[in-house]
């Protein structure tokens, strides 16, 4: 059985997975996810795991939108004290 909600990972809002129908009945609904890096011990160490989040629709559509937007120029600065061949 699904929770009848669950929070944002990141603004903490509540996210509706079920909702009513006609007749008493009720539907699933999807939930927008995202991943998110997690430094979790392991039986080695520490280990860097992604997991799924829950996203609500409006922290959604700000990622969709940052990962639209043009990316910022690099600049290529040379390296002191590198070795070259003459």
């Amino acid at each position: 059985m699904i929770d009848p909600h669950v929070h944002c990972d990141e603004c903490r809002r509540v996210i509706a997975t079920t909702i009513k129908c006609g007749g008493g009945k009720t539907k699933d609904v999807p939930v927008k996810c995202g991943t998110k890096q997690r430094v979790l011990p392991g039986p080695q160490g520490l280990v860097v795991v992604a997991l799924q989040v829950p996203l609500c629709d409006d922290y959604h559509e700000r990622l969709a939108a940052a990962e639209k937007a043009p990316a910022p120029p690099k600049i290529i600065l040379p390296q002191m004290g590198t070795v070259r061949r003459q």
